[in-house]
């Protein structure tokens, strides 16, 4: 077995009903000392991606619980990743559909007037 593999496994191991971010992460790297916070970063959104783990914030902590497709009260959860957008710019502020035409000829406006600047100087 992989490295890799034993990681996700410990991971999904200890999300197991559920588990805190910032314990996780401190369990985790106590077994294996080596790790980066940027490798266990992305093991973590590798895990969320094969649908094994799901991070969700309750009472202002972020934590992570394993999913069990074998367990009979399992329900896939159902959303696409454009309506995943819209709820983290809801969570921001109001969310504006962006109108792509607009959006080239904005940028195309700001495109000329930095070049424009640039032959005047």
């Amino acid at each position: 077995m992989s490295d890799i593999t034993l990681l996700k496994a410990l991971i999904v191991q200890r999300a197991m009903g559920g588990i805190g971010a910032a314990e996780l992460r401190q369990q985790v790297m106590q077994q294996s000392p080596q790790l980066t916070e940027a490798a266990l970063q992305s093991v973590l959104v590798g895990l969320q991606e094969e649908d094994r783990l799901c991070g969700h914030e309750v009472e202002g902590q972020w934590m992570y619980t394993a999913i069990d497709k074998n367990d009979p009260g399992y329900t896939p959860l159902e959303y696409s990743p454009q309506f995943a957008e819209q709820i983290i710019a809801a969570s921001c502020e109001a969310f504006h559909e962006i109108d792509v035409d607009d959006m080239i000829s904005q940028l195309d406006a700001m495109i000329a007037k930095a070049r424009a600047r640039q032959n005047n100087s």
